[in-house]
């Protein structure tokens, strides 16, 4: 199938080796901190002190290079360059074939999968969560990294399975402040019509006759 050959082509960096690698754990504590970023730029559209994305218009295209292999890192030279919002392709050996196109964003092969969801996922689920349809697809020939890209690993996670993270944390959040928030108004109106019976009573009770039928 295509997306194992793309899976197989394109292997993503072993970050499971010794009790966390220093990177792995750089890596997760980065993504803590964005996400609570993110988590504080919806709360603040919620309550009006943020602005909030506008609907139509809103594409966005990324291209990434992956890594090359070993195979072509011997025998073969670089084509393919990022610079910017910039991609060079170069064919080797002539300066007539250079071509430069531009996009929203660029990844080199160095990039990680927290920089391309930084830049085409987080966009997603911010619209996503206020309510705007999204879609996020990849384009390449066989092999390129798009599988890599959009899925990863358990370890590597990519693009889809951390909108995915993102979105029931956030889900999870809200949820738990909402669930307070009935708690606490519950409790106060349980307080208050308590209250109100005991006085209401106490101020009634000299007027209560008592009858005991032997």
């Amino acid at each position: 199938k295509d997306e194992d050959l793309d899976a197989a082509d394109h292997p993503p960096p072993d970050l499971s080796s010794s009790p966390e690698s220093g990177a792995a754990a750089r890596e997760r504590s980065e993504m803590d901190e964005f996400k609570d970023a993110c988590w504080a730029e919806l709360c603040a559209i919620a309550d009006g002190s943020g602005q909030a994305p506008e609907a139509g218009g809103n594409i966005a295209v990324g291209f990434r290079i992956r890594p090359p292999r070993a195979v072509e890192s011997a025998d073969m030279e670089p084509c393919v360059f990022s610079g910017g919002k910039e991609i060079k392709i170069v064919k080797p050996g002539s300066a007539e074939g250079e071509h430069t196109f531009v996009y929203d964003c660029t990844f080199d092969g160095e990039s990680r999968q927290i920089d391309v969801f930084k830049a085409l996922g987080w966009p997603c689920v911010r619209n996503a969560w206020n309510g705007f349809n999204i879609s996020i697809f990849a384009y390449g020939q066989t092999g390129s990294g798009k599988s890599h890209s959009m899925i990863g690993t358990e370890n590597d996670p990519g693009i889809i399975r951390r909108i995915g993270d993102f979105l029931f944390d956030f889900i999870f959040d809200f949820f738990v402040v909402v669930v307070v928030v009935i708690v606490v108004v519950v409790i106060v109106v349980v307080v208050i019509v308590v209250i109100v019976v005991v006085v209401v009573v106490d101020r009634s009770a000299s007027n209560i006759n008592f009858y005991f039928v032997p």
